[in-house]
């Protein structure tokens, strides 16, 4: 994954920076979204790139704000797995809803401390189920 993201960034490293335009970043807040991160988290790309609020380098102006990055990133994944499910005709069930509690099989059975496994999204089609688990963490963490 590391070399791909690497091969990803060489591919990428000659081409402009370029901002979303405001109608663009209009156009995503007033898509339909389950949950507030993904809203939270256009609005600090907004912010940053106007400089407003703490993610601008400017003055402090505006309003302070806050938003983890694993919850704007789960809910990122959950958005695009709901586009997936309207295309595949899929089934997704989410664990922040606690729809994806399973009790994990054991042998013996009854040995073992976990309680239940929650994944973050569980897709489910006749023929078959795609279990996603969107954990975010800095590129250079593993490595500190």
């Amino acid at each position: 994954m590391v070399e791909w993201a690497g091969r990803l960034l060489l591919a990428v490293r000659d081409v402009a920076t370029l901002l979303p335009p405001p109608l663009l970043l209009d156009a995503w807040l007033r898509r339909p979204m389950k949950t507030t991160a993904p809203q939270e988290g256009i609005q600090a790309i907004e912010w940053t790139a106007e400089e407003r609020g703490l993610a601008g380098l400017s003055d402090l102006e505006g309003v302070p704000w806050f938003l983890p990055m694993d919850q704007f990133f789960e809910a990122w994944v959950e958005t695009i797995l709901q586009r997936l499910t309207r295309r595949t005709g899929a089934i997704l069930r989410t664990g922040r809803l606690r729809e994806t509690v399973e009790p994990p099989e054991r042998d013996p059975p009854g040995w073992g401390t976990q309680a239940a496994l929650i994944p973050d999204h569980w897709l489910e089609w006749k023929w078959g189920s795609l279990i996603v688990d969107a954990n975010y963490k800095r590129h250079w963490e593993e490595f500190e």
